[in-house]
């Protein structure tokens, strides 16, 4: 059985993967720890709110959702990667626990519909690999800038390279 068939709050950590594709919604199952990667994709839902989730080890990948507008991760403080891309709709990825990026950073080629693309990692303090902010047209420049240089100057850095083009 799948992530679907899991009941609500009944598993804290998956030692696998997670893979959500296609379905018209994300429901939280209350799941805090993935030690693999943990993949939503494909799917026409307009939200992903995953209250509990704390750590992914893997790859957070969420990307190719076309209607999806939010993300929420209010506990995620850690993941292996994060990779946020090809989400036509997308206005808001908001992580504010989220501190630790233990490898790339990609945000690439999220469009909002005209409206701003919010930000927000506000914990953030290390990035293991490359940082990528590109093709974000609702993605203020400005705000990139502003986590780029919190992340520098927090010690940790960012250990790749930075690469920021063509956002808003």
């Amino acid at each position: 059985a799948g992530y679907a068939a899991l009941p609500a709050n009944a598993v804290d950590l998956v030692t696998g993967n997670i893979v959500l594709e296609g379905g018209a919604q994300v429901v939280d199952k209350g799941v805090s720890g993935v030690g693999g990667s943990f993949v939503v994709g494909g799917t026409t839902a307009a939200s992903v709110a995953l209250a509990s989730l704390a750590v992914v080890r893997g790859t957070l990948d969420i990307a190719h959702n076309d209607a999806l507008q939010t993300v929420s991760l209010p506990a995620l403080a850690a993941v292996g990667a994060l990779d946020v891309e090809d989400n036509a709709s997308l206005s808001s990825l908001d992580a504010p626990a989220l501190a630790s990026v233990g490898g790339d950073l990609v945000l690439r080629q999220n469009a909002t519909g005209g409206a701003p693309l919010g930000l927000g990692l506000d914990a953030l303090l290390e990035i293991g690999g490359s940082a990528t902010f590109v093709d974000n047209p609702g993605l203020a420049t400005g705000i990139v800038a502003v986590v780029v240089e919190r992340v520098q100057d927090a010690g940790f850095g960012v250990a790749g390279r930075v690469t920021i083009s063509g956002n808003g």
